[in-house]
């Protein structure tokens, strides 16, 4: 088992909230690692919601198409996403993942950071145990246009 740490976000469906679209920036500048990548397994949910300061996370499988930001990032990843009631991520009866958006095959821009697991911390190895935190701005598909919104805050940031 590992140990996670706090990360940022993931985005997933075309309909946003208005959060992430003036959130984006903040995102894409305050985030280490930022991904695009395909899902290729969704784990067992836990049993119970998160609740307070105990988080219960699904861990999902993704192949990484693209690595935006970041490095060292390991062709696989597995990131765990936490189970808040009330979240748009989450089904709204059971504690797991909505399986409109972890599906396997489903492409998604990932905002996340690496956590302090072992695996991750071996000389040498590159980073493939993450986790997203932020449910509030989740719906940003894997598309060349969201992808370009997100180079283009990048380039922007290297030319100041």
């Amino acid at each position: 088992m590992f140990t996670l740490l706090v990360i940022f976000g993931l985005f997933s469906n075309g309909n946003h909230n208005s959060g992430c679209s003036e959130n984006l920036q903040k995102f894409v500048s305050s985030t280490p690692y930022i991904v695009e990548a395909e899902i290729e397994d969704v784990s067992k949910p836990p049993t119970n919601w998160s609740r307070s300061f105990i988080f219960n996370y699904q861990i999902v499988t993704y192949k990484v198409n693209k690595v935006l930001k970041g490095s060292d990032v390991a062709d696989t990843i597995s990131v765990g996403h936490a189970i808040v009631k009330g979240l748009s991520t989450v089904d709204g009866k059971n504690p797991q993942l909505s399986r409109d958006i972890f599906f396997v095959g489903s492409k998604l821009i990932l905002f996340v950071d690496a956590t302090n697991s072992k695996t991750n911390s071996i000389p040498g190895n590159k980073k493939s145990e993450f986790i997203e935190s932020d449910g509030n701005c989740i719906e940003m598909p894997s598309s060349e246009s969201n992808i370009k919104r997100v180079n283009s805050i990048l380039n922007a940031e290297v030319q100041r």
